[in-house]
């Protein structure tokens, strides 16, 4: 189950990159699913490096999972809105 809270955040989360005030809401919906770690030898980001939007050193990369052949649907959901 973190796992699957995980994906339905970060999709949510990167959808909303492009706008901060707004954006149109999005569901990955997966019956099941295998994720397996993926060796990274170097990470950059624009957006995590933007410092208007993260303090210096207020993130920081962890993992990056893979997911193969998933069996997989995206549905639209209401428009999400920061508070």
């Amino acid at each position: 189950r973190a796992a699957e809270y995980l994906v339905r955040f970060l999709v949510r989360f990167f959808a909303s990159a492009c706008d901060l005030e707004s954006s149109d809401g999005l569901e990955l919906r997966t019956k099941e699913w295998e994720v397996a770690p993926l060796a990274v030898d170097h990470v950059r980001s624009s957006f995590f490096e933007d410092e208007r939007l993260f303090p210096a050193g207020s993130t920081r990369f962890d993992s990056a999972p893979l997911m193969r052949r998933v069996a997989h649907e995206w549905h639209t959901r209401a428009s999400l809105t920061a508070e």
